[in-house]
């Protein structure tokens, strides 16, 4: 039995439906239905039957139910318990990364954690945004970052700590330089783009600029590699959206074109359960990020966004 098949079934028990419990526990409805079901297979009685208002605890359901909410009560003491007892900081600590190391400035964050706690081991798993919160939850990482606007979906078990803002440039192949230099928003609008899936927080800025103009992208194809946008672009298969970081580091060596224009902006976070915030590694991993993002911050500025 796992914390997180319990945190699914109260989450269940209480939100009365699969899909705002899923939200709750920053999970997919189906990672929680599959939470759900080998939870009763292990327990072998089921918990919920589906009704026309949605799922409806059992008798065996009610009587467990407040069980497992102290479970997870007392787990979540004892995690507080047992940080309040370490004083220094080691061991391993996983962050979930969603973009290239260097944007991160993870370099710079580890140099300084090695220098204030050389007994801290740092294991980061390559992942996108749109996933970490439910890693975070489910305790596979420990903090994660993640574009996006999360605020909305920050609660008493979960924090989101923005860093910055991100800007977004459109590229597009080289051959098209003199083209997107004198289009409007409009005009680029009606080229062929290539966008990313629908989960990822790039594809909903996209989606909004374009609502706000009431058009739909003309879609010549969809991937959620950075690399393969930058590359399908420079190949002349449409225009894309990237991290004005990135467009201009493909501009400078000539491989794509960029409008002069700062697309939209995305906020840049890192993910950390409440009660982990004050533990010793995390609460280290967090200071450090925050005052590298404050000394590193871009010091040129960036045009305004045009609609």
């Amino acid at each position: 039995m796992e914390l997180y098949q319990l945190r699914s079934f109260v989450a269940v028990a209480r939100e009365g439906a699969l899909t705002r419990a899923a939200e709750k526990v920053y999970a997919s409805q189906s990672a929680v239905s599959g939470h759900i079901k080998s939870l009763e297979d292990e327990l072998g009685v089921h918990l919920f039957r589906r009704t026309a208002k949605g799922m409806e605890l059992t008798p065996a359901g009610r009587q467990l139910l407040d069980k497992a909410a102290t479970i997870l009560e007392t787990a979540e003491s004892l995690t507080r318990e047992a940080a309040s007892l370490r004083d220094e900081v080691r061991g391993v600590l996983r962050v979930s990364v969603n973009t290239d190391f260097s944007y991160l400035r993870l370099a710079s964050i580890g140099r300084r954690l090695a220098a204030r706690w050389p007994e801290l081991e740092v294991h980061y798993l390559l992942t996108q945004s749109h996933l970490t919160p439910g890693l975070v939850q489910s305790g596979e990482v420990d903090l994660g970052f993640l574009f996006g606007n999360w605020s909305h979906k920050a609660s008493e078990d979960m924090r989101f700590v923005e860093l910055d803002t991100t800007p977004l440039r459109i590229i597009g192949p080289v051959d098209w330089t003199e083209q997107l230099a004198k289009a409007d928003l409009q005009e680029i609008m009606h080229l062929p783009w290539i966008t990313n899936p629908t989960t990822c927080p790039h594809f909903e800025v996209t989606r909004r600029v374009f609502a706000e103009h009431n058009l739909s992208p003309k879609v010549a194809g969809v991937t959620d590699s950075e690399d393969v946008l930058v590359e399908l672009a420079s190949q002349g298969m449409g225009v894309t959206v990237v991290k004005e970081s990135d467009a201009l580091t493909h501009a400078a060596a000539g491989r794509v074109c960029m409008w002069p224009h700062v697309f939209s902006t995305l906020p840049l976070s890192l993910a950390v359960l409440s009660q982990r915030m004050q533990e010793p590694a995390p609460k280290a991993f967090l200071d450090e990020a925050i005052a590298v993002w404050k000394e590193e911050a871009p010091a040129t500025p960036h045009s305004s966004c045009a609609r």
